[in-house]
C-alpha cells in the first residue's frame, strides 16, 4: 500500500480533507514515523485521514464512508490492533502526547465507532 490514501480512496479522500478542514484541523496531517513504534507505520496513512481529533467530524467520516473503504481501513487496522493497543496503554500514554499519539487514538475511536453495516 501507498505512504497516500488518496489514489486508494478516489473522491472519497476529498471528504475527508473537506470534514478535517471543517473541523478546524490541517487538511493534510503530516506525522512523523519516527515517532511511532515500526510495527504500526503502515496506519501512519490511514492516522492521518482517520484521525480527526472532533467527535463529530470524525463520525461523520465513519457514516459517509464507501463500504469497500470502511472494510479495507477496519481490516487494515485489525492486523495492527494488539500492537496498537500495546503502544497506546504503555510508556507513550503516561508522557505529554504527541501529534501522532493523538491521530493514532483518534483512528482506533473511528475504527471502534459502531457503523451499520450495509452488507448485512
Amino acid at each position: 500500500m501507498s505512504n497516500d490514501l488518496s489514489s486508494t480512496y478516489g473522491g472519497f479522500y476529498a471528504v475527508g480533507l473537506r470534514l478535517r478542514n471543517d473541523a478546524g484541523e490541517s487538511e493534510k496531517l503530516s506525522l512523523e514515523a519516527n515517532a511511532i513504534p515500526t510495527e504500526l507505520r503502515p496506519l501512519l496513512p490511514y492516522a492521518e485521514f482517520w484521525g480527526i481529533a472532533d467527535d463529530s467530524y470524525r463520525i461523520e467520516l465513519v457514516r459517509v464512508a464507501p463500504q469497500r473503504i470502511w472494510n479495507e481501513f477496519r481490516e487494515s487496522i485489525k492486523r495492527h490492533k494488539m500492537a496498537l493497543l500495546d503502544w497506546l496503554s504503555g510508556p507513550a500514554a503516561d508522557m505529554p502526547p504527541t501529534p501522532e499519539y493523538l491521530a493514532f487514538s483518534f483512528m482506533l475511536q473511528a475504527f471502534d465507532w459502531p457503523r451499520e453495516d450495509s452488507s448485512k
